[in-house]
């Protein structure tokens, strides 16, 4: 059960606004985590280690993974997923 302090009734919509700060959150720390390594040239000294051929299987296998969750909701909202 969800504990009633975090739902905010408005107009008949139920918000969430304890997920919506915990999300806000998480990207302003992912955003700081990715000024401080743009910021201190960490970049430079990874493309050493990490190249193309460890970045393109990476990526395709996030993609596959996700595959299936983005046709469920593809599914739901065929005219979205056309765009």
């Amino acid at each position: 059960m969800m504990d009633t302090k975090c739902l905010i009734l408005v107009e008949g919509f139920v918000i969430l606004c304890l997920c919506v700060v915990q999300i806000q959150g998480a990207v302003m720390c992912a955003a700081l985590f990715e000024i401080v390594i743009g910021a201190t040239g960490a970049v430079g000294a990874m493309l050493r280690f990490i190249g193309p051929l460890c970045i393109c299987p990476t990526v395709s296998l996030l993609g596959f993974s996700l595959f299936q969750s983005a046709a469920v909701f593809a599914a739901k909202q065929w005219w979205i997923a056309v765009l």
